[in-house]
């Protein structure tokens, strides 16, 4: 199948000059088997040169060296974006676009991906990266710490996901394709052969869910999803488990009871339902809404589905023995 869209890879180096980022981006062509350089555009230039990288390398000038960006376009689309976003530290993005590419060659262009920051982190260069397939489809998941809404690759650190994660280990434990450490750094990737939007929904819809229940609070971010109709079948794969048990009006409150077995969770369409009636502050019939609220029959599954609920802004009770219903915040 064609995929439309493109495969974004975002790169934080340290080297010192916007020529060092050039003499990268050359290596790269030549090492990794990247597309050849086509051309160049500096904020200076009244417009692109065209030329030989590696030339060019011998002819900066040093006002040139004083740019802080520059763009060296590929062949078939692709471009380097270099921005200077410190003393030492430049962020290199590679937008590879695959209108016209299948499966197969999406594949490789996203192994090129990986083999791009092998390359720099046995440099000693690469600082962090993470790879995107973009504009496809997917866009019914949340977007969580680290990998975004399709992530495949990212390089991080235990410090990292600690920092970013009340549950670590959800991370770690994800099916990961490869795992790679150089350092204090590990280089992770996922379905890297999942290229059409449908394989890559239903690998990562568990995954992505999963890893917004162990992020810490507010982390995580939630739009508005829009499943392509060939993705929803996928996108509604579970539930409902959420029991819609009444309004409040004096409260303009929606209540939903929750049971839930040992391995079940809330559906994550039912989690994006609730955003959205929230969003609009008000019930499909026109009823005012300012609150809802999940009551779990056990404390443990409050606990285990609190995390999404909290992020876009419902309540989280539970049943006590004692008959009273509880309220977790965090």
């Amino acid at each position: 199948m064609y995929y439309t869209g493109l495969i974004k890879l975002e790169m934080h180096v340290q080297v010192k000059h916007l020529k060092d980022c050039f003499q990268i981006v050359y290596d790269l062509i030549h090492s990794v088997g990247l597309n050849e350089a086509i051309g160049w555009r500096l904020p200076s230039s009244a417009k692109p040169k065209k030329g030989d990288l590696g030339k060019k390398l011998n002819e900066f000038t040093n006002q040139e060296e004083k740019e802080g960006s520059a763009y060296i376009d590929l062949e078939n689309e692709s471009t380097f974006f270099i921005s200077h976003v410190g003393i030492r530290d430049w962020m290199i993005n590679l937008n590879i676009y695959v209108r016209e590419l299948r499966g197969e060659a999406i594949a490789d262009q996203i192994q090129k991906g990986k083999s791009t920051c092998n390359f720099l982190l046995q440099k000693g260069i690469l600082i962090s990266a993470k790879l995107d397939q973009l504009g496809g489809g997917v866009d019914c998941v949340p977007k969580i710490p680290l990998l975004g809404r399709t992530g495949r690759l990212v390089l991080t650190s235990i410090e990292e996901v600690t920092e970013m994660y009340e549950h670590p280990d959800v991370f770690w434990n994800l099916p990961w394709d490869s795992k790679d450490v150089f350092g204090s750094k590990i280089l992770l990737t996922r379905c890297l052969d999942k290229t059409g939007n449908v394989e890559l929904l239903k690998a990562i819809l568990d995954q992505q869910w999963a890893l917004s229940r162990a992020a810490k609070p507010g982390l995580t971010q939630y739009f508005d999803p829009a499943p392509r109709d060939n993705e929803m079948q996928i996108y509604k794969s579970s539930g409902p488990f959420l029991q819609q048990v009444g309004y409040v009006e004096k409260e303009n409150l929606l209540e939903f009871s929750c049971l839930l077995g040992e391995n079940d969770h809330i559906a994550g369409w039912e989690i994006f339902n609730i955003m959205l009636l929230l969003d609009e502050q008000a019930l499909p019939d026109g009823r005012p809404l300012e609150t809802i609220r999940v009551v779990f029959f056990k404390k443990e599954m409050a606990e285990r589905e609190k995390r999404p609920l909290l992020d876009v802004g419902a309540k989280v009770f539970y049943q006590h023995e004692s008959g009273d219903i509880i309220e977790i915040n965090e």
